[in-house]
């Protein structure tokens, strides 16, 4: 699987995603401007609310921005462990997983065929893969109970 590709791709879906975040950023700033003030009678969203949505939006795009930023610096060598920026596949039927930065986003898509999800390092799957070796086995802990996998391969 070409590295470089699923690389492109996420940060593809990633500018996307600022794309949308931008149109419900015009949105929420219309919706501010029309928005009574505590002083005036209220709606159902008031103008205090719409900020605090405003900003949120504005994070999530900060966000967005720093997970891109990350990926475009990223080495394309391979390591002996898994780090962020690998991509691991396990003994089962599993998709190939993408390490991402800390706190980025979920994603999942088909490229060549193949399927790919692009997790944080700071999931439950992201930390149980992370530091691990071709060959090493590990148990990931979930609400659903214990799943036993096993390293195929790390480029």
């Amino acid at each position: 699987m070409n590295k470089q590709l699923i690389l492109e791709k996420v940060i593809d879906l990633f500018n996307n995603k600022i794309s949308a975040v931008d149109v419900e950023i015009k949105e929420v700033q219309e919706q501010v401007k029309s928005s009574p003030t505590a002083m005036e009678s209220h709606s159902d969203t008031s103008r205090f609310q719409s900020g605090t949505l405003l900003q949120n939006l504005q994070r999530r795009k900060g966000e967005l921005i720093k997970a891109i930023n990350q990926l475009t610096r990223m080495t394309l060598e391979t390591r002996e462990c898994a780090h962020v920026g690998s991509i691991v596949a396990l003994d089962s039927e599993d998709p190939l997983y993408l390490l991402l930065p800390q706190g980025a986003d979920f994603l999942e898509f088909e490229i060549e065929g193949i399927k790919v999800v692009a997790i944080g390092a700071d999931t439950i799957l992201g930390k149980s893969l992370n530091g691990h070796k071709i060959g090493d086995s590990f148990t990931i802990n979930l609400p659903k109970g214990e799943k036993k996998r096993k390293i195929k391969s790390i480029s």
